[in-house]
């Protein structure tokens, strides 16, 4: 997720910018902690969000984030 959200920022956006968020995942047991890490990124006014359940991702990661941002 660091890795990720560095990502982001290198680009001149930020979390505030971000208006919508799919996560992908092959562990929606995970749920909940996806959720409380989502959480110390991602603060109010929440972007748009959905959490789809996959079979398999790239590199057998367990977890794949698509962003939407907007640029000021």
């Amino acid at each position: 997720w660091r890795d990720w959200s560095s990502d982001v920022c290198s680009s001149d956006l930020n979390w505030n910018q971000v208006v919508k968020a799919t996560i992908y995942t092959t562990r929606l047991d995970w749920f909940n902690r996806i959720n409380a890490v989502y959480g110390e990124y991602v603060k109010t006014p929440y972007p748009a969000r959905e959490t789809v359940g996959v079979c398999e991702l790239p590199k057998k990661a367990r977890i794949e984030i698509s962003v939407v941002a907007r640029q000021p």
